[in-house]
């Protein structure tokens, strides 16, 4: 270019530096916009890491770590998240519990508006962890003393959560019957190790003292329940109406309202050698019966479905649940007799047994009677690893000898030394 070409375009720009000026800044104004673009398609995939992370974890099993020590209150996120968490709960608070990730449907809602309408305060936290099959996730174990208005004892509990950590650092759940199976496969595995079995042994024992001790508690607990499932049923009722043809046949017919007669642990499925422990229901706690097998009985649980040993439920009216029917209790005391007659007259049938010789030891938390049947008047408690001399056997349960006086206890839950 010529000298004075270079000083003619000179000019041409002074003279017109104006519109330069605007040129520059629109095409700075569409840089910005693109690299504004391109931040906001990261914030977005950010949001949807729990999807991405979730789906790349794959179908293949997950290898379960066996030396994790289960942490107690190791992580101040951790204890700060279900602080606020245990706050909302105690405030019925749905909202704030959908957002940090709890799903709730209209019956949890109205189940949780229930029970915060009774409760004081949640005291004595303490979040007990395992390493989760995510990166930066926890398996949460999170022990609990509720206190009622009105209710000088508390009532202990024990609940397990999958807790996750986004990009931002900040924790939110993840709903665990929503996972895929190897992920429920991993925290089924943790739940069943020995130190987590122990602290729900621990938890249930305590419950089971503080529930025996102050009859008050007992009772309301058994009323919280009954007044729960009102409250989840009466704002289910449109949804149940539009489904009840669909779900008949796999409920063996309408639903029925079943009660515990005895302290029962709540299993997530039937096999006992290969389910979990999920929970811990009180003599009297009222539930909803989906199906019936003649063992096992499926009902509603908390955000899903578990199961309860069948022998252990009634009907509200005090019929027995068996092979899914209800069986009438009078009637069948009234067929007894009957049944008797046509055999030869003879006392019940019972083996004694030298009590230094024999000895029984608990496998199980459940309950002491009075005498032989469900329906005996229960006089205390015996825990897993107890042991007691046995007196002698009569039809399903062991006789033995308890604070000084003859009882008895099932035999299903026991183990014959």
């Amino acid at each position: 270019m010529k000298n004075q070409d270079i000083k003619d375009y000179k000019n041409f720009v002074i003279e017109h530096y104006q519109y330069f000026a605007v040129g520059v800044l629109f095409i700075v104004l569409v840089i910005v916009l693109l690299a504004f673009r391109g931040s906001k398609k990261n914030v977005t995939s950010g949001a949807n890491a729990t999807e991405a992370s979730t789906e790349a974890m794959g179908t293949e099993p997950i290898e379960v770590p066996q030396d994790a020590k289960l942490e107690q209150n190791a992580y101040e996120n951790v204890n700060s998240f279900f602080t606020a968490y245990y706050q909302a709960v105690a405030e019925g608070d749905v909202d704030t519990m959908s957002k940090m990730g709890m799903t709730l449907d209209e019956e949890d809602r109205a189940k949780v508006e229930v029970k915060a309408g009774y409760t004081e305060e949640y005291r004595e936290r303490s979040c007990y962890t395992k390493p989760g099959p995510e990166k930066n996730s926890y398996i949460v174990f999170v022990y609990y003393e509720i206190k009622f208005k009105n209710i000088d004892t508390v009532a202990p509990g024990l609940s397990t959560f999958y807790v996750c950590t986004n990009d931002d650092g900040t924790l939110y759940m993840k709903d665990i019957s929503s996972l895929p199976q190897n992920m429920k496969d991993y925290i089924k595995a943790i739940a069943n190790q020995d130190d987590v079995q122990d602290l729900l042994a621990q938890v249930d024992k305590l419950y089971q003292t503080n529930t025996d001790s102050d009859p008050t508690l007992a009772a309301f607990m058994s009323s919280l329940q009954t007044k729960s499932d009102a409250a989840a049923a009466k704002s289910g009722d449109d949804s149940a109406e539009a489904s009840s043809s669909d779900d008949s046949s796999d409920n063996d017919g309408a639903q029925v309202r079943v009660r515990t007669t005895d302290a029962v642990r709540i299993r997530n499925a039937t096999n006992q050698d290969d389910s979990s422990v999920i929970g811990q229901a009180s003599a009297g706690d009222t539930f909803v019966r989906l199906s019936d097998d003649g063992e096992w009985s499926k009902i509603q649980y908390k955000d899903g479905e578990a199961y309860i040993k069948s022998e252990f439920l009634t009907t509200a009216e005090g019929d027995t649940v068996e092979g899914g029917e209800v069986q009438n209790a009078e009637k069948k005391e009234e067929e007894a007799p009957a049944a008797e007659a046509t055999t030869t007259e003879q006392p019940k049938q019972e083996t004694t047994t030298s009590s230094s010789s024999k000895k029984i030891t608990v496998n199980e938390a459940v309950s002491v009677r009075a005498s032989a049947s469900t329906e005996g008047e229960k006089i205390g408690s015996a825990y897993k690893g107890a042991t007691y001399d046995l007196l002698g056997e009569e039809s399903g349960w062991y006789k033995i000898s308890y604070d000084g006086k003859t009882a008895y206890i099932k035999s299903d839950y026991c183990t014959k030394n």
